[in-house]
């Protein structure tokens, strides 16, 4: 491990002033909320801060900012407590729902500050859209508030931009999944990670990945939409509620397309954390597949995520990114059987067809997944343990994606006569002698081709294709052929050169095709056989 990948491996530091001034910009360009230190902010592993905060009791939805895009459209809230008050300790506190007022005063909302402006404010548009589509069903994803830009005031100030979202109360991933270096608090870095990489309780789990296979769900099929970047911290997970939502939209299917590669791979592993990120990427991400990203990608990413929660272990190991890059594409993850006894096969079997290499062996739908989650937790709950011997995965995956088939459907009888066929042709021809060149050419001057021609043979062969390759026509043919008698061996001149006792006449061969024969013994060759 280089130096440079072990500095990007220790935790981060964070300085004091740095964080002050953050809150200081939040107060002045963010009207209507009030940001506190009650709840430490955090960094994520998407490169934006998450700030705490809450909704002015006068702050609705008709006194908004104008210039906000969302301040004409935004419902009222209907969030009636908070479980932010003692968050620093790991517990809950939550007030008792009141009057209007007391409702209103117990809205927190957290602020996405990111350098990013074009990223967020697409992911704040995506969250407008898909609550919108989806009034009905508005548990899986986090309700967009408000956006607005800082300009930067003061020397060392960057352009930012601040996405404010209802707060869904406190995250249980934070206990339970590693979301790399650069996940991290602005106080102590050093808190989180101490209890993580734990493997997950499968109740839990299995509560979780139904959810998830849900939010996925949504977004493949109702709207269309590929996540690309799917990670531990996309998703925000109430135990106590049970509802997971995903509070991180992506970038799109090519997420990395630019990253991957020559000119973007250095600015991509400079990065903190990158050898996290690289361990959710797909296989055809990397741009060294001939397939294109499609959900099947985002299927593929939630495997890993899975497969990380049972095992508590990455996925791939390696000390550099090019060297986890190179087990992306080449190594296959052990079952999550081998490594944890507890986990059924069932469940390892659903998470190693949702990380095939090949997208054509995964999991075709979310949908799929989910009624798989679905079935086995039913399953486990009742105990019964002759459904989970005889359960089988992907019995309930259909393939949103029209494909042609690569086999023929039907006409079984008319495809065996075509397969007799050929194969009846392939074992004729393989009994049959294969003619050389000049055998060809006996063949069609009328003459016999026999065996004690066979260095004469390969000597003209090799003649013929140096004549065809250098293209200097008959006249070199000849000259090269009137040669080919220095090559015949001596013991073949003298046998010929022999009395004709018992062979009445000896075989032609090269040097007998000249009139000028310089190698062959006089005598050899009457007048009568040259050409």
């Amino acid at each position: 491990m280089d130096e440079r990948t072990i500095q990007r491996l220790k935790p981060k530091n964070v300085q004091p002033e740095r964080v002050a001034r953050m809150y200081e910009r939040l107060r002045e360009g963010v009207p209507n909320y009030t940001f506190s230190d009650e709840v430490t902010p955090f960094h994520s592993s998407y490169d934006d801060w998450h700030f705490f905060g809450k909704r002015n009791p006068k702050a609705t939805s008709n006194s908004l900012d104008p210039k906000s895009p969302a301040s004409s459209s935004r419902p009222t809230s209907t969030r009636t407590r908070s479980d932010y008050s003692q968050a620093e300790n790991g517990t809950a506190s939550f007030a008792d729902p009141g009057s209007d007022g007391e409702k209103e005063k117990d809205v927190w909302v957290i602020a996405r500050v990111s350098k990013h402006a074009l990223r967020l404010e697409r992911e704040y548009k995506q969250a407008i859209a898909l609550r919108k589509l989806s009034e009905d069903d508005n548990v899986h994803f986090v309700k967009p508030m408000n956006f607005y830009r800082l300009p930067a005031k003061q020397p060392g100030d960057k352009p930012l931009a601040v996405s404010i979202i209802e707060a869904p109360g406190r995250n249980y991933l934070f206990d339970i999944v590693e979301f790399g270096p650069n996940f991290y608090k602005a106080s102590s870095p050093a808190e989180l990670g101490s209890d993580r990489n734990k493997q997950t309780p499968l109740l839990t789990f299995l509560d979780f990945a139904i959810g998830a296979s849900a939010c996925c769900e949504i977004l493949h099929h109702g709207h269309e939409m590929v996540h690309g970047e799917l990670r531990g911290d996309a998703f925000h997970y109430n135990k106590d509620t049970g509802h997971v939502r995903l509070i991180n939209f992506g970038s799109g299917a090519r997420s990395f397309e630019h990253g991957l590669t020559s000119a973007g791979w250095s600015s991509l592993t400079a990065q903190r954390g990158v050898e996290h990120k690289l361990q959710f990427i797909a296989p055809e991400q990397t741009g060294r597949l001939p397939a294109e990203p499609d959900s099947r990608t985002d299927i593929y990413s939630l495997g890993i995520l899975f497969w990380t929660m049972l095992t508590g272990l990455p996925a791939f190991a390696g000390s550099t990114p090019l060297e986890i890059m190179q087990n992306v594409l080449s190594r296959r993850m052990p079952t999550a059987t081998s490594i944890r006894p507890d986990v059924p096969d069932a469940l390892s079997a659903i998470v190693q067809k949702m990380t095939h290499k090949s997208m054509d062996d995964r999991y075709n739908s979310a949908s799929g997944v989910k009624h798989d989650l679905q079935t086995l937790k039913k399953i486990l709950t009742d105990g019964d343990t002759k459904a989970l011997d005889d359960f089988k995965i992907a019995s309930n995956d259909v393939s949103c994606f029209f494909k042609l088939p690569t086999h023929l459907v039907g006409r079984e009888q008319q495809r065996q006569t075509i397969i007799d066929a050929i194969e009846t042709a392939a074992k004729r021809f393989a009994r049959t002698q294969p003619l050389s060149k000049k055998g060809l050419i006996n063949l069609g001057s009328g003459q016999s081709f026999t065996s004690s021609d066979r260095l004469d043979s390969m000597v003209l062969d090799d003649l013929l294709s140096d004549s065809a390759s250098s293209g200097t026509g008959a006249k070199d043919r000849e000259s090269r052929l009137n040669s080919v008698s220095d090559l015949t061996p001596v013991s073949s001149r003298q046998k010929y050169s022999s009395s004709n006792e018992s062979v009445p006449a000896p075989p032609r061969t090269l040097s007998g095709l000249s009139e000028n024969t310089q190698g062959g013994p006089p005598g050899s060759r009457d007048s009568s056989t040259r050409t």
